[in-house]
């Protein structure tokens, strides 16, 4: 796992500090994850990655473009759709069918150590 990581990092800059860590060259996961949270911090919760105003954007980019005007810029505006859909859908729990009033829950995040 610790050797995997590596793929994982968006920048040279990240992948370079990485390379530099003992727990990294040793391929030993506990090292390199203390290594990894005494140079960069703990994070408390991941980020999201959509929101619920990610689907407004989007639709106010095809609304811009003029709308939908052929089956292909329908299946790609679908896909955007459902990708922000399906991840928002375990995230959003509707509270009251009546008011469609939504209740957040934060996402569960398993560990691993």
């Amino acid at each position: 796992m610790a050797m995997q990581i590596g793929r994982f990092m968006k920048t040279e800059d990240l992948l370079t500090a990485l390379e530099y860590m003992d727990g990294y060259d040793n391929a030993d996961w506990k090292q390199l994850q203390a290594e990894m949270i005494e140079l960069w911090g703990e994070i408390e919760e991941p980020p999201l990655l959509y929101t619920a105003q990610d689907l407004l954007k989007l639709k106010e980019e095809v609304f811009s473009q003029g709308g939908i005007t052929n089956y292909q810029e329908f299946k790609d505006y679908l896909k955007g759709f459902s990708e922000i859909l399906d991840y928002l859908k375990p995230i959003y729990k509707r509270k009251n069918p009546a008011t469609a009033q939504w209740n957040v829950e934060e996402p569960s995040v398993e560990r691993h150590n």
